[in-house]
């Protein structure tokens, strides 16, 4: 009796059990997407929302994907060989590219550094002439980036929208000056990938290689979200050599990004991507 009791039992537990497994949503884990449930409501992942998770834009910062293998140049000083090789060669290999001006109390020969003629014939080929301040001022307020910005207009250029920091120095109390005087974006230093859902557009990270090895490695950063931008000047650089980049190495970094399929634009291009007025709400780059 006690053991038809038992299995009486057994039965029972094992029909309740059936019931259970029947009305509970089971968790299946796709490795392509986020966790979802068999029956009942989706169970998002981390980030798929769009608001939490290491790839959250809570401000709705993109405007669209960022696509991998996104790469931007830029070239400080206003060197002359920006105009006679550096433009040259990214035309001939459908780059594009923002080239920053400014003015050093140290120019001792012209020769080197661009003439307006050449830099406006750099603007109709569709490059990017930007604002480096005067005097290559570090940690500037808005005077010195107006001080070269009305210089350039004086001298025929189109009203600069991006700027680059002198020194890769920024003076987190000028972002907004600078977005109230229609600047867009600002690049700094970091030495790092920049990730346009997380770091201020008025503090952009950059790398700034100079053999192929390092350029190469910093380069495949640009996946999953980031962007990659370079920081050049003289190519070579005449006053500064220190600063320069080879000319053969510059062209052999520059035929790797064609070979591989890299996308090349200037600063002022990831606006196609990005929302500057929503992105310059974010905390300053750390």
């Amino acid at each position: 009796m006690k053991r038809n009791m038992i299995l009486t039992l057994a039965a029972l537990l094992l029909a309740a059990l059936n019931v259970a497994a029947s009305t509970t949503p089971v968790l299946e884990v796709d490795l392509r997407g986020p966790t979802r449930p068999v029956h009942g409501s989706v169970v998002k992942a981390p980030g798929a929302d769009g608001k939490t998770g290491p790839l959250a834009d809570p401000l709705g910062v993109l405007r669209k994907p960022i696509p991998d293998k996104l790469v931007v140049l830029t070239f400080d000083d206003g060197c002359s060989t920006h105009a006679t090789y550096v433009a040259p060669l990214l035309k001939s290999l459908g780059f594009n590219g923002s080239f920053y001006l400014c003015t050093f109390n140290s120019f001792t020969n012209k020769n080197w550094y661009m003439s307006w003629k050449q830099m406006k014939e750099m603007v109709k080929d569709g490059f990017e002439i930007g604002n480096h301040t005067r005097h290559h001022t570090a940690g500037a307020g808005i005077g010195p980036f107006l001080d070269m910005e009305n210089e350039m207009i004086r001298n025929g250029l189109p009203k600069p929208t991006t700027q680059v920091w002198p020194s890769y120095v920024p003076n987190t109390k000028t972002f907004a000056d600078l977005a109230s005087n229609q600047y867009i974006f600002a690049r700094g230093g970091h030495f790092r990938a920049y990730r346009p859902t997380v770091d201020n557009p008025f503090d952009i990270p950059s790398v700034n290689p100079k053999d192929m090895k390092t350029f190469i490695r910093d380069v495949k950063q640009a996946a999953n979200g980031s962007v990659v931008v370079i920081t050049y000047h003289g190519v070579p650089d005449y006053e500064h050599g220190f600063a320069g980049c080879d000319p053969k190495i510059f062209k052999e970094m520059m035929q790797y990004l064609k070979d591989n399929n890299y996308k090349v634009i200037g600063l002022r291009d990831l606006a196609e991507y990005i929302d500057p007025a929503k992105a310059a709400k974010l905390p300053p780059t750390r």
